[in-house]
């Protein structure tokens, strides 16, 4: 069949569209704190600066030698001063999170985390973190008790036995007075972010009711567990809730995980469980499942609970309170290399 030079045309210009359509960019971590940056802050964990251990003890060592503490406060400041420009210097190409936390500052309202000058009255995050430290100071029993349960899973899972490279590749963020009129917008950020396909979007927005559903004292645990396409790249996102329902706002601590890992293809479940009052977190339930009749429920929550274990470490971590050493689960369930 003869095809005329405006037929030819009209095709490319559809096939050119539609590549177009298919390219469309991710939101990227630095956009998504750009527009944010108000409500959300990336959560640095706390370690010691070896700088610091290293000046003290210059400074103890001079101070045995008679230099007064004037002299020694000269020293440090010269010292800091050096650190600080050289530290400046490394980072003037990354700049981008500061353009993540500037959007929202006009809608936030309360305490705003990311001010130097907090608003008076408890930390938002205080049964959160009373939550982690139970579950840390009975970490060890946790831990063989995952383990135990899921020895098969252990065996057989494509974790790799990969702690190590999770645990580098995941972020923390947290922001307190997330407005109700803002929760859509802010979803769908987090869509674009980390990778929610176009087909579940509508499905993971179903969050933001099940947040609404709990009470002030209690936080909810969310976990996203997704395929991004074939071949074993598959993510999950964790994300803790308290919805504040009086002045009709949510606090949200989140995480994200840049290291995949092989589960199946094309499957898209949430799971969910919740601490009241600083308690241990109950035991966690499927909400939602889109799956392949080749992923039993066991796979998904041995995948929901372990990254569960790496998100308490995490958030322990960040918060600067005790952090439980990496799991060590016994040889005879240890993930396959």
């Amino acid at each position: 069949v003869a095809t005329s030079p405006t037929m030819v045309m009209r095709l490319a210009l559809l096939a050119a569209t539609a590549a177009i359509a298919s390219a469309a960019p991710r939101m990227t971590e630095e956009e998504f704190l750009g527009k944010w940056g108000h409500i959300v802050q990336r959560v640095e964990p706390v370690r010691v600066n070896p700088f610091d251990v290293l000046v003290n003890k210059i400074k103890v060592g001079m101070k045995n030698f008679g230099y007064t503490n004037e002299e020694l406060a000269k020293l440090d400041n010269g010292l800091s001063s050096a650190a600080f420009n050289k530290a400046v210097e490394q980072l003037k190409d990354d700049m981008t999170e500061e353009e993540f936390l500037r959007k929202w500052s006009k809608h936030m309202t309360g305490k705003a985390l990311v001010r130097d000058d907090p608003a008076p009255g408890p930390n938002p995050f205080d049964l959160l973190i009373q939550a982690i430290q139970q579950i840390t100071s009975a970490w060890q029993s946790i831990v063989n008790a995952f383990g135990s349960k899921y020895e098969e899973q252990l065996l057989e899972s494509h974790l790799n036995n990969g702690w190590s490279k999770y645990k580098e590749a995941t972020k923390v963020f947290k922001g307190a007075g997330l407005a109700y009129e803002k929760t859509d917008e802010f979803f769908a950020d987090i869509q674009g972010m980390v990778g929610i396909p176009d087909q579940y979007k509508d499905d993971f927005n179903q969050q933001i009711e099940w947040i609404k559903f709990f009470d002030n004292v209690t936080w909810s645990e969310h976990d996203t567990q997704f395929s991004q396409g074939k071949g074993g790249d598959d993510t999950i996102f964790t994300m803790y809730a308290r919805n504040r329902e009086d002045d009709q706002k949510i606090d949200v601590l989140f995480l994200t995980c840049a290291q995949s890992f092989e589960l199946a293809d094309d499957y898209f479940v949430i799971s969910e469980h919740k601490s009241i009052l600083g308690g241990l977190f109950d035991n966690t339930k499927i909400k939602f499942k889109k799956k392949a009749a080749a992923i039993s429920d066991t796979d998904l929550m041995f995948v929901s609970e372990y990254f569960s274990l790496l998100a308490y470490q995490q958030i322990a971590l960040a918060e600067g309170v005790s952090a439980p050493p990496d799991p060590q689960f016994p040889q005879s369930t240890a993930v396959r290399v």
